[in-house]
C-alpha cells in the first residue's frame, strides 16, 4: 500500500474540454444544420427514466427502487422527485434549495447534504451508481433532468445506507433530435453565471450532448463566496435497435469560503450554555464569520462512465456499467473552539484538510420478463463491485493551545494572523482506508389480476472488507470484514389505473467495523421501515398525490456500556434502538394546463428513551409553490409564481440542548417568453429578507440563512 503525499491540490478543468465547449457554443447552429436527414434509430431504454408523461412539477415514472423505468404509481415505496423545471422555477443554485419544498427532506450542515426522515442521507447515487462526496461542494443542477429521493431503506437495489433513504440523481442524456440552449445570468451580491447545453445526432447511430457551466459569486455573505465551473461531455451509440452504449465524462472545480463558526450560542448570566442563552443573532451582523474569506477551500471532481445496454429477444435485457470517480478536497479552515466567559472572544484553531477519494464501480443489472399462468413477472438481478480508496491528511499549526483569538465585536482587526508563526505546520493526521464491497441481489415484481395487484419482494447479500492504516501511529493498521443480508417486501393494490394503495417493508444496514475489547465484532446498524400510503395520477397525471404513514426503526445502535467498569475498559452496548413515526404528503396539480401547484408537509413523533431528535431535523415542515402561465391576450408569454415553506423548531445539536426557532421562507418568480426561442427570468429568494438559523454542528458552529437574493437570467434555445 502506498502512502499518499499531497501538496495543496489544485487541478483545473481540462483545457481541451473548455475549447470544445466554446467551439460548440459558437458553432452549434452550423453543426445542427449540417446534420443529415437520415432515418433515426428509435430505442426504448429500460434504464433511462421516461419524462414524456410528466405534468407540471409532477412525474409519472422513476427508476427508483426497481432500477428500471417504472410508473411511480406502481412502486411500493415513497419517492419524492424534483424536476429540472422545478429547480429552474425556484432559482435553486444547488438542488437542496429546491428540495427544501419537499416533505421529509431537510438541509443538513453544508450544501447538498440532506436529512431524509431525520436520518443523514449518506447514500448519494447518479443513475443508480454510487457517487460519493459531491455533497461537500454542492452539485450543479444543470447536469440533471431530475433528482429522486427514495425514502426509507432501499438496500435491495442500492446497498448499505442510512435508514432515512438515498438520493439518486438522473442525468440528462444525448438526444437524436438537435437542440441547444445557452443562458447568462447576473444577480445581487456579485453574481455572474453562464450555462450551455447542446445536443443532437452525429449521423445515424451517434448522438452527443455537451453541458458547460460557470458561476462566479463573490458577495459579502459567507455562503455567497464561490467560483464553480464544469464541463460534461456525453455520447450515445446505437449500433442497432437493441443496443445502446453510453459514455459520460464529468469535470468540475468548485472554490468556496468555508464559513465555519458563523454564529454561536452565548453564555447566560451564570456563565452557562443553555437553550435560554442569548445567541449572536441579536448582536452580530448577517455577514459575520469566525474565519476570513482567505480560508477558501476547493473541491475538484473527475469522473468517467461507460454503460452498455443490450436487449436479447423480447424479454431479456441487461445493463453493464463501469464508473470511475476521483474527488479531491483541499480545505484550509479556522475552527472556533468556543466563546470565552467574557462573551466577546473566541479561540480558534487553524488546520488544512487534504483529501482524495477514488472509487471504481462495476455493475451488472439484468431484467427478465415472463408470464406464468395469470401472473406477469419482472425479475431484476444486480451484481456490483465497488473499490474505494480514501486518503485523509490534516496539517495543523502549533496553536493547539487556542491562540489566534477573535473578538466577535471587532473581527476585522483580529481576523488575520501569521498562521505558522510558532513554527512549521505539522502533520496531525495521515490515514488511508481501502474498502471493497461485493453484492448480489434479486427482486421479483409480480403483476396479477389484470395488473391490479403488484407484489414486490427480494433479498440482497453484501460482503465488505476494509483495511485501515494510520501512518502516524506505528503498528496502527487494522483489517476487518463482514457480510449482511437485507430483505424487502411490498404490495401495490390499484383501485383504478390512476389510484393505488401500497405497503412497504424494507431493510438497510451500515457496516460497523468496531470491535469489543475481546475481539468480538459489533453488529451492523440495521434500519427497518413499515409504511403504508396512497398514490394518484388522476386526469392523465394532472393530480399527483402521495400520502404516506411510516414507522422507522434503527437497531443495534452502539453506545457506552451501562456498566461503568466495562465502559471504562472500552466495551460497547448495542441494546438501544430508536423509533420514529411520521406522516408525509406531496401533491402536484396542473389546472387548465397553465397553472401548476405543489404542496407538501410532514410531521413526526419520536419514540425513544431520551426523546431526542436528529440535529437539524424539524418535527414539522410545510411547503407550497405555484406558477401561472398567461397564454393569451396582452400578457401572453408571461409566467408568474412563487412559494414558501415553514419549518418548525430545529435541534441545534445532537443532545438537543438548544433549538433554532421556527421560520417561514418565501421565493418569487417572474418569467417572460418573448418567443419560442428567448425568455427572461427574474428570481427573488428570501423575498422578505428574513434572518434565521437553519442548520449547524454544535453551539459553536451555527449557520445563518442567506439574505435576499435577486437573479436575472436570459435564455436562448434553438
Amino acid at each position: 500500500m502506498k502512502q499518499l503525499t499531497i501538496n495543496p491540490l489544485k487541478f483545473r478543468m481540462n483545457k481541451a474540454f473548455a475549447v470544445l465547449l466554446a467551439t460548440l457554443v459558437f458553432n452549434a447552429p452550423h453543426l445542427i444544420l449540417a446534420q443529415t436527414a437520415e432515418e433515426e434509430i428509435v430505442t426504448l431504454s429500460e434504464y433511462v427514466v421516461e419524462t414524456s408523461d410528466d405534468k407540471g412539477y409532477g412525474v409519472a415514472h422513476s427508476i427508483g427502487t426497481t432500477r428500471t423505468n417504472t410508473r411511480l404509481i406502481d412502486i411500493p415505496q415513497t419517492i419524492s422527485v424534483i424536476t429540472d423545471e422545478f429547480i429552474e422555477d425556484t432559482g435553486a443554485v444547488n438542488y437542496i434549495d429546491a428540495a427544501e419544498y419537499m416533505s421529509g427532506i431537510s438541509r443538513q450542515v453544508i450544501e447538498d447534504r440532506f436529512l431524509i426522515r431525520g436520518r443523514s442521507a449518506s447514500g448519494t447515487f447518479t443513475d443508480g451508481i454510487p457517487d460519493y462526496n459531491d455533497s461537500e461542494h454542492g452539485t450543479n443542477p444543470v447536469l440533471y433532468q431530475r433528482v429522486e429521493f427514495l425514502k426509507g431503506p432501499s438496500a435491495i437495489v442500492y446497498g448499505s445506507h442510512s435508514s432515512g433513504g438515498i438520493v439518486n440523481r438522473v442525468r440528462k442524456a444525448p438526444q437524436f433530435v438537435a437542440a441547444a440552449s445557452v443562458s447568462g445570468s447576473i444577480g445581487s451580491h456579485d453574481w455572474y453565471g453562464f450555462d450551455a447545453d447542446i445536443t443532437g445526432p452525429l449521423g445515424k447511430h451517434f448522438a452527443y450532448r455537451v453541458i458547460g457551466s460557470f458561476l462566479d459569486h463573490k458577495g459579502d455573505h459567507p455562503s455567497f463566496f464561490r467560483e464553480r465551473k464544469g464541463v460534461f461531455p456525453m455520447l450515445t451509440w446505437t449500433p442497432s435497435d437493441k443496443t445502446i452504449v453510453r459514455f459520460v465524462g464529468e469535470f468540475t472545480s468548485d472554490e468556496r469560503w468555508w464559513y465555519k463558526g458563523h454564529h454561536m450560542v452565548l453564555r447566560d448570566e451564570n456563565g452557562r450554555f443553555s437553550s435560554d442563552s442569548q445567541t449572536t443573532e441579536k448582536v452580530l451582523g448577517w455577514t459575520w464569520s469566525a474565519a476570513p474569506s482567505t480560508t477558501n477551500y476547493e473541491n475538484d471532481k473527475e469522473a468517467y462512465r461507460i454503460s452498455w445496454e443490450q436487449q436479447i429477444g423480447d424479454n431479456l435485457r441487461f445493463n453493464a456499467v463501469l464508473n470511475r470517480r476521483t474527488w479531491i478536497h483541499d480545505r484550509p479552515e479556522l475552527v472556533p473552539r468556543g466563546i470565552n466567559s467574557d462573551n466577546e472572544t473566541v479561540n480558534r484553531l487553524f488546520r488544512n484538510i487534504l483529501r482524495e477519494d477514488t472509487s471504481v464501480t462495476q455493475a451488472l443489472d439484468i431484467s427478465y420478463k415472463f408470464e406464468a399462468g395469470p401472473t406477469k413477472h419482472r425479475l431484476l438481478a444486480i451484481l456490483q463491485y465497488v473499490r474505494r480508496d480514501f486518503f485523509d491528511l490534516w496539517y495543523q499549526n502549533s496553536f493547539i493551545d487556542g491562540t489566534a483569538q477573535i473578538n466577535i465585536f471587532d473581527p476585522i482587526s483580529t481576523y488575520e494572523f501569521e498562521l505558522f508563526a510558532d513554527g512549521d505546520p505539522f502533520l496531525s493526521r495521515n490515514r488511508q482506508t481501502e474498502n471493497d464491497t461485493f453484492n448480489i441481489s434479486f427482486q421479483d415484481e409480480i403483476k396479477m389480476f389484470d395488473e391490479r395487484l403488484i407484489v414486490v419482494g427480494g433479498a440482497r447479500y453484501d460482503s465488505f472488507d476494509r483495511r485501515f492504516d494510520d501512518f502516524l501511529r506505528v503498528g496502527e493498521e487494522t483489517a476487518d470484514s463482514g457480510d449482511q443480508w437485507t430483505y424487502k417486501a411490498g404490495v401495490v393494490g390499484k383501485i383504478r389505473d390512476d389510484i393505488s394503495i401500497y405497503f412497504n417493508f424494507a431493510q438497510t444496514f451500515s457496516p460497523n467495523f468496531s470491535f469489543q475489547p475481546d475481539g468480538t465484532p459489533l453488529k451492523p446498524l440495521i434500519g427497518e421501515v413499515n409504511e403504508i400510503g396512497i398514490k394518484t395520477a388522476l386526469w392523465e397525471g394532472a393530480v399527483n398525490l402521495q400520502l404516506a404513514f411510516y414507522d422507522l426503526v434503527d437497531k443495534n445502535i452502539s453506545g457506552p456500556h451501562p456498566n461503568p467498569d466495562l465502559s471504562a475498559a472500552g466495551w460497547r452496548a448495542q441494546s438501544d434502538h430508536r423509533s420514529m413515526e411520521g406522516v408525509e404528503i406531496d401533491m402536484n396539480l396542473v389546472l387548465f394546463n397553465n397553472w401548476r401547484i405543489m404542496t407538501s408537509g410532514h410531521f413526526i413523533s419520536v419514540d425513544q428513551s431520551n426523546n431526542r431528535v436528529q440535529r437539524s431535523w424539524p418535527k414539522q415542515k410545510y411547503g407550497f409553490f405555484t406558477r401561472y402561465d398567461f397564454t393569451s391576450g396582452p400578457l401572453d408569454g408571461l409566467q408568474i409564481g412563487g412559494g414558501g415553506f415553514y419549518t418548525g423548531s430545529i435541534p441545534g445539536d445532537g443532545g438537543n440542548s438548544f433549538f433554532y426557532g421556527r421560520y417561514w421562507h418565501f421565493d418569487a418568480l417572474v418569467r417572460y417568453r418573448l418567443n419560442e426561442h428567448t425568455s427572461f427570468t427574474l428570481n427573488v429568494t428570501n423575498v422578505a429578507n428574513e434572518r434565521y438559523f437553519n442548520r449547524g454542528i454544535n453551539r459553536n458552529i451555527i449557520i445563518v440563512n442567506d439574505p435576499r437574493f435577486v437573479k436575472f437570467k436570459a435564455t436562448y434555445t434553438w
